[in-house]
């Protein structure tokens, strides 16, 4: 099991970097086998944080959100990691991602996924002059 996609990869970098990063023969496509053993590592690496925790594979379904962008900013990474140098901004995010899941592994961040619905933020889809700031007595 795998903990994210080339979609939440593309959200992160775009179609025109995953062809870049990955495309050896010159193509002009993603190659999509080094797209897929890079989320297979990732997800390995993930594996190993949380199993003390959670087991030998994460098994909260469905995937925290948390942990499929985790995981693709770990993927990002690795996939810079194959040309000459990974840009500091992946660096630092791929370090955060790594304390994030030593949190996990410590406990003091839990992926559980069973929070109430009452429990949970609520967005809205109200327009934009229904959104306005109120001030404290309602009043537009």
């Amino acid at each position: 099991m795998t903990y994210c996609d080339v979609t939440a990869l593309r959200g992160l970098i775009g179609e025109t970097r995953l062809i870049e990063l990955t495309d050896d023969s010159r193509s002009g496509a993603m190659d999509t086998a080094v797209v897929d053993a890079a989320i297979v590592a990732s997800s390995a690496e993930i594996d190993g944080y949380c199993s003390g925790r959670y087991g030998r594979r994460l098994s909260v379904p469905p995937v925290p959100g948390m942990i499929v962008d985790l995981c693709a900013t770990l993927t990002v990474y690795r996939l810079y990691l194959r040309r000459e140098r990974v840009p500091e901004e992946w660096e630092s995010a791929a370090d955060r991602a790594r304390a994030v899941l030593s949190d996990v592994a410590r406990g003091t961040v839990n992926l559980d996924n069973s929070v109430r619905p009452e429990d949970s933020i609520r967005f809205t889809s109200r327009s934009p002059e229904e959104r306005r700031c109120r001030n404290s007595r309602g009043y537009r």
